[in-house]
């Protein structure tokens, strides 16, 4: 195996100022001088979009986003897609392994870890970019041609490498993927089928035959294979919402209901977006109580977004909590007090409790910041024509 080089740029991914000093002079000691640095997977895609990087070492586990989000938007740019990463987590259990693992990581750093296995990890990992395997050939040639539009070629590229593997799930993958683009979707059902069949817990063919079900309206087989990808990959929360609506739109609410709930859990350790999207869900199936719990958890999580707190006034007044939405308004104008919207919002919760002054004392602040604002001006025409 050649020598590394050691002029490489390598951005260090971690919340914990300590651990990227810990990393960076660990990596001075093999050789390593070249460094940035991110505090967070957003200002990690900063550095990644804008500035000259050969290789990521980065945390898993991050506020905001994580070192996965850093990995998918990695293999989701074309020029970036084939850069070194190396995914560090205290942690090395199978929903770790199978959520990284989805977006091609190249090697897995487990706290604590030694200077010797720092240096392994790193070798592992350039290695395994710069030597492609003949069947590797075949199909990053096909992915160029799938991208440019050239299925034919794809389909080329693809044929040559099942006939040096033909039991490769990979290969199988690309051939549906050429397929289905080509709406031969019995072939294309095949190939995904035989790829879980070799391989059961393979997360893109999963995915792939969930997406083609759904389009060929097939909604139960659709669910069981989100929920088997779920099941193995259970931190992946754009894959439970995917569960979730294809369970609504089979009429299954009650299983729908406890896949957002399950979700919430992941949203603790990520985004308020998250337990956003589960309130705008339960929202929507009328399940108001839950929904506001969702809110009050993303409000502790972001307890500045004005947009939560007009979402949790409405779960309040579906339930006819319309004092909670009064205190609840009130609070979103201690932080935004010259916000039309609120004030108009304040003035439907005193209208829903039942007190007509307050409620035209809000519509007033509200046109006074706004005169223009057409719904508080039909409520106000309301009110004082009764």
């Amino acid at each position: 195996m050649p020598m590394p080089d050691k002029s490489l740029n390598i951005l260090i991914v971690d919340d914990q100022q300590r651990m990227r000093w810990t990393i960076k002079e660990m990596l001075r000691r093999i050789g390593y001088q070249n460094f940035l640095e991110a505090d967070d997977g957003d200002s990690a895609i900063e550095k990644l979009r804008y500035q000259d990087v050969d290789m990521v070492l980065s945390d898993w586990r991050m506020p905001r986003l994580n070192g996965v989000e850093v990995l998918k938007f990695l293999r989701d740019d074309e020029q970036l897609r084939g850069m070194p990463f190396i995914m560090i987590t205290g942690e090395m259990n199978e929903a770790v392994v199978a959520e990284a693992g989805e977006y091609e990581v190249d090697a897995y750093l487990l706290k604590p870890f030694t200077l010797s296995t720092l240096e392994e990890k790193i070798n592992e990992a350039l290695e395994k970019r710069r030597s492609l395997s003949p069947i590797d050939t075949h199909l990053d040639l096909g992915q160029a041609h799938m991208r440019a539009g050239n299925l034919d070629q794809a389909l080329a590229e693809y044929q040559e490498a099942l006939k040096i593997n033909p039991k490769s799930p990979r290969t199988l993958l690309a051939l549906g993927q050429v397929f289905e683009a080509q709406d031969e979707h019995k072939r294309a059902l095949e190939c995904y089928q035989g790829a879980v069949k070799i391989q059961p817990k393979f997360l893109r063919a999963h995915e792939a035959l969930a997406r083609l079900y759904q389009r060929l309206d097939r909604k139960d087989e659709a669910a069981r294979h989100l929920r088997q990808a779920t099941a193995i990959s259970p931190k992946n929360v754009e894959r439970h919402f995917q569960l979730a609506q294809a369970l609504m739109a089979n009429g299954q609410n009650d299983e729908a209901v406890k896949v957002l709930k399950s979700v919430m859990k992941v949203a603790r350790e990520q985004s308020s977006e998250v337990a956003r999207r589960v309130g705008e869900a339960m929202l929507a199936m009328g399940l108001n109580d839950e929904a506001e719990d969702a809110f009050r958890q993303a409000l502790e999580v972001n307890p500045q977004d004005l947009h939560l707190f007009n979402r949790l006034g409405i779960a309040f007044r579906k339930q006819g909590k319309f004092r909670e939405a009064v205190e609840n308004y009130r609070r979103a104008l201690s932080i935004a007090p010259d916000n039309e919207v609120l004030h108009f919002n304040l003035a439907r919760a005193y209208l829903d409790a039942g007190d007509r002054k307050a409620a035209l004392a809000g519509l007033h602040r509200s046109l006074k910041l706004k005169p223009d604002f057409e719904e508080a001006r039909e409520l106000m025409a309301t009110l004082t024509a009764g």
